[in-house]
């Protein structure tokens, strides 16, 4: 068993535009590999943000909605832990190869990444 196959197996096809040549190599890897992950890691990557929340925040279900998105973008923004959950939960799923990339667009890649998690979770949320 390949591990790099397997991996790529599991991904859910996205017809996105910008994975051209004319697009960052930054952009490229965010439409070709990073939106993939993310949809395939939607439901745990909510459930850890959300063990987050409620773990600071007893009355979260009580916030208004606009209060519970600033909550999970400061959760987010400000907690170097769940960050690093975020994070290991993309790159676990990187090839070796996607991950030499990373390693070399990593900066811009993490704040992609964080971007588009809160995007995701504050629509499927409300």
């Amino acid at each position: 068993m390949n591990r790099d196959t397997e991996i790529i197996k599991l991904r859910p096809a996205i017809p996105i535009a910008g994975t051209d040549g004319k697009t960052s190599k930054e952009e490229q890897f965010q439409n070709k590999i990073v939106r993939p992950i993310l949809k395939f890691q939607h439901d745990i990557i909510v459930a850890i943000i959300m063990e987050e929340v409620i773990g600071f925040h007893k009355h979260y279900d009580d916030f208004s909605d606009i209060k519970k998105d600033a909550t999970i973008e400061a959760m987010i923004d400000k907690n170097q832990r769940l960050k690093n959950k975020l994070f290991g939960s993309v790159i676990s799923l990187f090839t070796l190869e996607e991950f030499e990339l990373y390693k070399t667009i990593k900066g811009d890649t993490n704040r992609r990444i964080l971007q588009m998690v809160k995007q995701r979770v504050i629509s499927t949320l409300n």
